[in-house]
């Protein structure tokens, strides 16, 4: 049987582990709000250019293209933050964003310009709902670093990023097919062919920690 695809409504699982946790803040509702087919799950196998994804709902099969963006989300530190750097931020389910937008972030993401920008989102589908509000995020460049507060400059203009000791951070590294590998967590967004094999055009990697977070069947 086919792998039931994922909808915007669907909830994610409980998981456990800061890893886990801030792949569910941050790569979920990006995937769910995003334009094409998705899948996220754990890498059971690697072949040529494949490999395959596993979930609760079965086994979906990844084909990497020469034009597939490949990502790994690697441990960083704060200190790694200062003007000029591309973030985002996502607030844990305890913190809701303020109405100016400005959250205390649970997860920081931090990723180096490309062509002297920062990514960009993916397309949203002209249908979408808006992602719920406990993972509203703030993306953009770093204007300036003072004590545990960032100002940054995103596509709705400035705003606000608290950090405290509770913030995890991460580094997004651009890498190669090799560095996706079976027992990793995987998020790969594309389009589906006629044989259900998800063509993908962007694919970000990352060590579990027990848990690869998805969209419940």
């Amino acid at each position: 049987m086919s792998p039931r695809p994922s909808t915007p409504t669907q909830t994610i699982r409980a998981l456990t582990g800061a890893t886990a946790l801030f792949a569910a803040g941050l790569f979920v509702p990006a995937l769910a709000h995003a334009q094409g087919d998705h899948v996220m799950g754990s890498v059971s196998s690697v072949s040529g250019n494949t490999f395959e994804v596993v979930r609760s709902s079965g086994t979906t099969t990844v084909a990497l293209a020469d034009d597939t963006r490949i990502f790994e989300s690697v441990p960083a530190q704060r200190g790694e933050i200062t003007a000029g750097t591309c973030i985002k931020a996502g607030a844990g389910p305890d913190s809701a964003p303020a109405d100016s937008g400005a959250i205390t972030a649970k997860f920081v993401a931090i990723s180096t310009t490309v062509d002297g920008q920062c990514p960009q989102r993916p397309a949203a589908a002209a249908d979408a709902p808006a992602p719920p509000k406990p993972h509203r995020g703030v993306r953009g460049v770093v204007e300036s670093v003072s004590g545990d507060t960032l100002t940054i400059s995103g596509p709705s203009g400035p705003t606000t990023v608290t950090l405290n000791d509770s913030t995890h951070f991460r580094r997004m590294v651009a890498v190669s097919a090799p560095s996706i590998s079976a027992g990793k967590c995987v998020a790969a967004g594309g389009t589906k062919d006629g044989d259900g094999v998800l063509q993908a055009r962007r694919v970000t990697v990352w060590a579990g920690d027990g848990n690869c977070p998805e969209p419940p069947a």
